[in-house]
């Protein structure tokens, strides 16, 4: 199971707009690549509720993963590009 608490660099203040930092600002623009020109900024959004719903699909997911190995049915794992470029805060 996959932790379901909001990240630890959240602010936790509620919802909340959050301008990121530098390096995950430089982290989108090489996702972005030739479009990068157009990324000036970019803000986070901090909102609990909305977090943990997005956990707890992440987590029916990894037991809808885990079933259909069960049953000898193996799916090719892939990563997001945004996945693997780990984001920071």
């Amino acid at each position: 199971r996959l932790p379901t608490a909001v990240p630890e660099y959240w602010s936790c203040q509620g919802a909340w707009t959050v301008p990121v930092d530098e390096s995950t600002l430089d982290a989108l623009r090489e996702i972005f690549g030739d479009a990068s020109k157009l990324v000036d900024c970019a803000w986070r959004i901090e909102k609990e509720d909305l977090w943990i719903q997005y956990a707890e699909e992440r987590n029916k997911v990894l037991q809808q993963m885990e079933q259909l190995q069960r049953q000898d049915i193996f799916l090719e794992q892939w990563t997001s590009r945004v996945e693997a470029r780990k984001l920071p805060g």
